[in-house]
């Protein structure tokens, strides 16, 4: 009234009302908003993980976006010295990998044979010089990985990049020994 603004509170109901139109409008346009994010298939995308518990939730991600069939190609590191949570969280993601029937693929230097030896469901070959280590592909992703002392990882989501790094992953498979 005049210059001075006054309040009252309204019926309970009807903001249920309010949230309801709201929520209609929305599923109205819900169809075009999945539309335009299916659109953008090639989009490029990193994203930063730190901490064990960050690089655990980045490689668990990594197989939430495979499907059976999928090529899970991976560059080796020695994992032995790194503590036990590690440890025991590959030997379950073995397990996972498999399950989810993915077609793993690793190279590791020849001095780490006798680590993977043990591991089941590794198809793992070896080469005499270096190469890259802890990189990971699968699917249209790629998993870089720092075990320092404060250990931190990037996703990178590129088909040009996974492209890339898959081809010269096949040409040392190609020189590896089993």
């Amino acid at each position: 009234k005049g210059k001075i603004k006054f309040y009252q509170a309204i019926e309970p109901k009807l903001l249920l009302e309010l949230y309801k139109e709201r929520e209609r409008k929305f599923i109205s346009v819900l169809p075009e908003l999945e539309s335009i994010k299916n659109t953008n298939h090639d989009v490029q995308t990193a994203e930063i993980y730190e901490g064990i518990r960050g690089i655990i939730s980045m490689l668990n991600e990594l197989l939430s976006y495979s499907k059976k069939g999928d090529y899970y190609y991976f560059f080796a590191i020695d994992v032995s010295k790194l503590n036990v949570e590690i440890q025991d969280f590959f030997e379950k993601y073995d397990v996972r990998r498999a399950d989810k029937g993915l077609i793993v693929r690793g190279l590791a230097r020849e001095e780490l044979r006798i680590l993977f030896n043990k591991r089941k469901f590794l198809n793992v070959r070896y080469l005499d010089f270096p190469i890259p280590s802890n990189i990971i592909l699968c699917g249209n992703r790629m998993a870089l990985i720092d075990w320092g002392d404060e250990p931190s990882g990037v996703l990178i989501k590129s088909k040009q990049i996974i492209e890339n790094e898959k081809n010269f992953f096949e040409e040392l498979w190609k020189r590896a020994r089993k």
